[in-house]
């Protein structure tokens, strides 16, 4: 296992996973394949469920948009890690006893400047706290002022 969170324990037993590595953003992608197979390919005891986590595009669509071309890129370059996976798991002759899942936690829409509201032009900022610098936020009405 290899995403945040992953050196939590878990379960009635508070076990924690056979193979796991402390998240590290700044590990290479092609690096967390690497220890990923080395894991599946253990002689003595692969791992027969692992999980890969890349934090990207989600951070950079967050940061510069969804069509940006740094979003752009990165899908490239993602593209070109999930065809590293793949040539691993060719070379190790497993390919095709191996299922590849890929999930996303949700996708992105372009909203444009007329149809982006700015809260604080409709609503007096005395009574709410605000949480948040993306253009999804969270507003919590302060006690007492409805």
């Amino acid at each position: 296992m290899m995403w945040p969170g992953s050196t939590v324990k878990y379960g009635a037993e508070k076990t924690v996973p056979t193979y796991r590595m402390d998240w590290n953003p700044s590990i290479t992608f092609e690096q967390r394949v690497d220890k990923l197979m080395s894991w599946i390919t253990n002689e003595t005891n692969p791992a027969n469920l692992a999980f890969l986590y890349f934090e990207e595009p989600d951070e950079l669509a967050h940061a510069y948009g969804p069509e940006s071309p740094q979003v752009t890129e990165m899908i490239q370059k993602l593209d070109n890690v999930t065809g590293y996976l793949v040539g691993k798991l060719k070379s190790a002759g497993i390919y095709d006893d191996v299922n590849l899942i890929f999930l996303s936690d949700h996708g992105f829409q372009e909203v444009s400047q007329k149809n982006m509201i700015n809260i604080s032009e409709a609503v007096d900022t005395n009574f709410y706290d605000r949480y948040g610098t993306t253009p999804m936020l969270q507003i919590h009405p302060k006690k007492g002022t409805f």
